[in-house]
């Protein structure tokens, strides 16, 4: 019987898509697994790890709560709708429901207002929002200017 070789590529890729299940929709994750496997696999691993790393070291609710300018972390997009989340759920610790909430702003293409509140991940990536893997953590109101 013929031994597996251990592939450290391969180990890494499966490892962040474990870890970001949760933050990003059915068709997301389909482009992004065809992706992992094509001639630009190396580059999506690596930004699979760096977007798992940030989502882990992310604040769990209430962790920035009465912080004045909180940081955002992610930003999902579909057509002129932007959600920016400052924190993941903190869950049950057993991933039995995975993440099905987050704390952020939202504008809905209509501006901005000053309120921020409970955002369903879930709901917002089954109706095609995308996770943004460019986006770069800053401060709410750096968000609220651009």
């Amino acid at each position: 019987m013929a031994t597996k070789t251990f592939d450290p590529l391969a180990f890494m890729r499966d490892a962040a898509m474990t870890d970001l299940k949760h933050f990003m929709g059915p068709m997301q994750r389909r482009v992004v697994l065809d992706a992992l496997r094509g001639e630009e696999g190396e580059y999506f691993v690596a930004k699979m790890v760096e977007l798992a790393a940030l989502i882990a070291a992310m604040p769990k609710t209430y962790e920035q709560d009465g912080v004045a300018d909180p940081i955002v972390h992610l930003h999902y997009f579909i057509g002129s709708m932007d959600w920016w989340i400052t924190e993941k759920d903190m869950g049950n610790g057993d991933d039995s429901e995975g993440q099905i909430q987050a704390f952020g702003a939202a504008n809905l293409g209509h501006g901005w207002d000053n309120s921020m509140g409970y955002i369903s991940i879930e709901e917002i990536t089954q109706h095609g929002a995308e996770l943004d893997f460019h986006f770069k953590p800053r401060p709410l109101s750096a968000v609220r200017r651009a």
